[in-house]
């Protein structure tokens, strides 16, 4: 949900990418697209976990097809980024003070720590088995 509450954001199954949902009209106000892919996913699902920034500006999605973080301005639908993470990626979430982007990936059971700064993997943490869904806790990286 963006900041103003006025924007949703949803991946779909199959999609690829995300949609964007106006609140007030509730419709779907646009289509963000991600980076084509030759891979079938059978095994997982090209976009999956979602996540936007604390400042609104940007969105990260996860692809378990292609193991990797998309980074979306949100402003433009471009894609700035993409960044590869551990298998199976499930789940992103930030923290509190917005410098750092985490993603849970279920098959590498582990962790990666992305510096928002610089789009960038920064460490791997194993955490144990499967790990999917969470939220992140204050001072989480201090």
């Amino acid at each position: 949900m963006s900041p103003d509450g006025q924007t949703m954001y949803l991946t779909l199954r199959w999609l690829n990418g995300a949609v964007k949902i106006n609140t007030t009209t509730k419709k779907i106000s646009d289509w963000i697209p991600l980076s084509h892919t030759n891979k079938f996913p059978s095994d997982g699902k090209a976009s999956h976990g979602i996540g936007l920034s604390p400042d609104g500006k940007n969105l990260y999605i996860t692809s378990q097809v292609l193991n990797s973080v998309t980074i979306v301005d949100v402003a433009t639908n471009s894609i700035i980024s993409e960044i590869p993470v551990g298998k199976d990626p499930n789940w992103v979430d930030f923290t509190q003070d917005g410098k750092y982007a985490i993603v849970s990936n279920t098959a590498s059971g582990d962790v990666s720590v992305i510096l928002i700064e610089t789009k960038k993997v920064i460490a791997t943490i194993k955490v144990g088995k499967s790990p999917k869904r969470f939220a992140v806790g204050n001072n989480i990286l201090n």
